[in-house]
């Protein structure tokens, strides 16, 4: 039996490369060193949930989970008593936010962004990336506004408006130009 690190650098079809094996089988690695590049796999051989490190980024092949030790069938799985995913942005005046890419009739484009500090400043906001505009934010003060029509399709709908504070509550139905 043997394992262990080996440099494979002269070998058939190899470059400088480090690997760590299997006392059990040599032949099989699971962990190894090329160039600028780590691999790390689950199987013999497995490329399927590799994480390769480079200097360029770390990309991963499958799906993670974070706090869970089965991600099922999501690429990213977080669970935990208290599941937080915090999206900073340590730029002043750029956003962070979530993007949301889907295939439409076989065209890839990016769709959606929810996040903050997109067109509207500090705004919690829903951006539509495929027109280039925003569909509804939320400001500071908690106003919120919708860039369309709001529609509510129940046999029977409830619009209800009231104030919390003891105020009135009001209803302002007007247009904002004759045209």
């Amino acid at each position: 039996a043997y394992g262990g690190l080996w440099n494979t650098k002269g070998q058939a079809n190899q470059t400088e490369r480090y690997m760590i094996v299997n006392a059990a089988d040599a032949d099989s690695y699971r962990t190894y060193v090329n160039g600028d590049e780590l691999y790390l796999r689950p199987g013999v051989n497995d490329t399927t949930g590799q994480v390769v490190v480079r200097t360029t980024g770390t990309t991963f092949a499958g799906k993670v989970g974070i706090g869970a030790t089965n991600p099922g069938d999501r690429q990213l799985y977080v669970e935990g008593t208290t599941s937080i995913v915090e999206i900073e942005s340590t730029t002043a005046n750029q956003n962070a936010s979530v993007w949301f890419r889907s295939n439409v009739s076989g065209t890839s484009a990016d769709r959606w962004e929810l996040g903050t500090n997109i067109s509207q400043t500090s705004s919690f906001e829903l951006y539509n990336r495929a027109t280039s505009a925003s569909a509804f934010h939320v400001n500071s003060s908690n106003n919120a506004t919708f860039a369309g029509d709001v529609t509510m399709s129940k046999a029977a709908p409830t619009l209800e408006i009231s104030s919390t504070s003891g105020g009135t509550a009001a209803i302002i139905l007007g247009r904002t130009s004759d045209t």
